[in-house]
């Protein structure tokens, strides 16, 4: 039951495989030659339990009815499995309301407010960041304080797009990591302009040339 159970989970995230085994009923053409049919879904959850979005009905002589299904509510989704259990469907919708009752999406600290990075031969000298999505968490309710820590690079040479990575930010709760999201930065920043070095205008060299000249005349009269 709990390969089963790991199985669902990472099945239910791919969302093709979600919209299929999600449908109650679905029209198709085949056969030969080809007509149109209608295929109704054998998992009653669908029709009984409004959260319900999949998974798979089975049934074995030694394991006898078989159940992996899965629901989604305010933003959690459940696996439940069970083998060789008469009264399946009751017994997900127990399992399933237990818990979403135990267990929660939290939306996390997302603020970077005074937290900035540094950025060499740029156009701007600082950087304003963001992070790539709102960071959240499904955690039993209750429970310890969640601490937030953010890294990030010392500074970034430009060019520095909008939305290029720069950092994350780990978020624990109880001494164990319970998200990580990533830090991009929120605006683009160019290469600054290099200027040339300084150099006198041929108009400010010529007093000082016609002052030789002079110079050079006064020489020849006097010896």
């Amino acid at each position: 039951a709990y390969d089963m159970a790991l199985l669902g989970i990472s099945s239910i995230k791919n969302p093709i495989f979600e919209s299929i085994c999600s449908q109650r009923h679905i029209s198709v053409d085949y056969g030969n030659p080809p007509y149109r049919r209608t295929l109704s879904n054998h998992n009653r959850l669908l029709q009984c339990y409004e959260w319900a979005i999949g998974i798979k009905t089975g049934f074995t002589k030694k394991s006898g009815r078989c159940l992996v299904s899965a629901a989604r509510k305010d933003g959690v989704t459940l696996v439940a499995v069970t083998l060789s259990a008469p009264d399946d469907w009751n017994d997900h919708v127990r399992m399933l309301e237990y818990g979403f009752s135990v267990i929660k999406s939290t939306a996390l600290d997302d603020s970077l407010e005074g937290i900035s990075m540094p950025v060499v031969g740029g156009v701007c000298k600082d950087l304003a960041l963001c992070f790539a999505s709102k960071p959240r968490a499904v955690l039993k309710r209750g429970g310890g304080e969640i601490v937030r820590e953010v890294l990030l690079k010392q500074f970034e040479y430009a060019p520095v797009h909008k939305g290029e990575p720069v950092g994350r930010a780990l978020y624990y709760r109880d001494g164990s990591i319970i998200c990580e999201a990533d830090i991009i930065a929120a605006q683009s920043c160019g290469i600054a302009a290099v200027q040339e070095p300084h150099t006198e205008k041929e108009s400010e060299k010529e007093p000082e040339g016609l002052f030789e000249k002079i110079k050079e005349k006064i020489k020849g009269v006097f010896g």
